[in-house]
């Protein structure tokens, strides 16, 4: 896979927090002191569509990437393929 379009990192702060990947719907459970670090390939070629949007709420935050292909990896360095 080439380098990625770029990247989000997700640091948590909280007690727990699930992150949801959209459109996928899968959820990975953060806790305090803990990361997300998301590599994102591609972008989206529609104009109406962002490449990531993020959206927060009470303990979910919810991660919609358009381009559909991303990688992400913990903060031990263990990539999560179910995700």
């Amino acid at each position: 896979m080439d380098e990625p379009t770029f990247t989000v990192r997700i640091i948590g702060e909280e007690p727990s927090c699930t992150v949801v990947f959209e459109p996928l719907g899968t959820e990975h459970e953060l806790v305090s002191g803990d990361e997300l670090l998301i590599h994102v390939f591609g972008r989206s070629d529609r104009v109406e569509d962002a490449d990531v949007e993020v959206a927060r709420g009470d303990r979910r935050i919810t991660i919609w990437i358009t381009p559909a292909q991303y990688r992400v990896w913990n903060k031990a360095g263990a990539e999560l393929r179910n995700l």
